[in-house]
């Protein structure tokens, strides 16, 4: 599959999830089930959201990926990121408990979404810049943990521990397609477990009752077992061809947000919801398909990290609604109402349409390199025979 054409799938693709999600969002806001009569906010919302994401991914694909190259525009986006992860403690938005958010009047921003993408761009430029020393130094793989491990303290601060497991998902991937010898990433990775163990289910009561409903999720005195009953009850009176978009009559939490793909069940049955998984494993295909095309290295990791912060997180979705993980508090990529979720998913699109759009190609950097040698041989040249004369 050429270029073009990679092109064109990964809009299609990209549009016809969109375009479901707008549907799924209307259904469960403003459907009969709707618990506070239809509410037709939330689908402005959305598409709004949605067409700055696609104007921002229309200027990443425009302006392409040489500027995610230089320091100063990585350094840049980090320091932002970080300030607004650390504003969010201090003026942050308080929902349900947590701390995510930044009210910046119309809109509100989820600074934990931003840093998965922050995460990739950081990530692209220095496992780029080590080169093959990813392979052949303990730092090639130190550097990027502790990248990780910054941006993973951050955003759990925020009580996000589903984007931090995105986050790792992410990280694995890069070095895995950077080339990472695997000794030092399962080291690195042992060392971190006790760590991981401990802040993902005992370091506060309720994602230790998360764990208990996930093992018991029948249990009637364990409150947090109630989000799997009702997803479980979605999901089975659906059946295989649905009730029908909003007629759905269960009373699920968060419908439109983290347990989306348990109304997609109940509604559309299990032909609709598998034909959903059959888009995003499409939309993983021609991500890297996208990477496989590229014979630059910074590219490459690029493509690969936009490609799976949408695939590792569909797929953790889907685990969590059909209980085969513990819940988590994490979206579906491009259907879940969320505007910074739906921006933030956009962007990684026009990271992947930058690299496809905007190929770099090998002649085109050793020539690159070589100009710029010869710019710097003939400028000391000029100097030595100014000083000669």
């Amino acid at each position: 599959m050429n270029n073009k054409s990679l092109r064109v799938m990964l809009w299609l693709v990209t549009g016809i999830i969109s375009l479901f999600g707008l549907v799924m969002v209307v259904s469960t806001t403003a459907g009969s089930h709707a618990t506070d009569g239809a509410n037709y906010g939330f689908i402005i919302r959305q598409i709004a959201a949605l067409i700055i994401g696609v104007i921002g991914a229309a200027c990443l694909s425009y302006f392409g990926t040489v500027r995610m190259r230089k320091l100063w525009f990585v350094s840049l986006i980090m320091l932002v990121t970080i300030g607004m992860l650390c504003a969010v403690q201090v003026i942050g938005l308080e929902v349900n408990g947590a701390r995510r958010w930044l009210d910046l009047g119309p809109i509100n921003v989820q600074p934990a979404e931003l840093a998965k993408l922050t995460l990739i761009v950081v990530l692209a430029w220095q496992l780029n810049h080590v080169a093959e020393k990813v392979r052949l130094h303990w730092h090639g793989v130190l550097v990027p943990m502790i990248l990780f491990g910054i941006a993973a303290v951050l955003v759990y601060m925020t009580r996000d521990l589903g984007s931090v497991l995105v986050m790792a998902g992410v990280v694995w991937t890069m070095l895995f397609f950077a080339k990472a010898r695997w000794l030092y990433v399962t080291m690195v990775g042992l060392g971190m477990l006790p760590l991981v163990a401990y802040f993902a289910v005992f370091d506060t009561y309720y994602r230790f009752m998360r764990i208990n409903a996930f093992m018991n999720p029948w249990d009637s005195t364990n409150a947090a077992t109630y989000h799997l009953q009702q997803s479980f009850i979605a999901i089975g009176s659906g059946g295989m061809h649905g009730v029908g978009l909003g007629q759905a009559s269960t009373f699920l939490p968060e419908d439109h947000t983290d347990f989306i793909f348990a109304r997609i069940c109940q509604e559309t049955g299990m032909i609709g919801a598998l034909i959903l998984i059959a888009l995003y494993f499409l939309f993983v295909v021609i991500g890297l398909s996208i990477a496989n095309h590229t014979r630059d290295r910074h590219q490459r990791l690029l493509a690969v990290g936009a490609t799976m912060v949408i695939g590792i997180q569909a797929f953790w979705n889907v685990m969590v609604v059909v209980g085969a993980v513990p819940t988590k508090g994490l979206t579906l990529p491009f259907v879940s109402y969320g505007g910074t979720s739906m921006v933030v998913c956009m962007l990684a699109v026009g990271i992947l349409d930058a690299v496809i759009s905007n190929p770099i190609r090998l002649e085109d950097r050793l020539m690159s390199q070589t100009a710029r040698l010869g710019a710097i041989t003939t400028k000391r040249h000029k100097r030595y025979k100014t000083k000669a004369a």
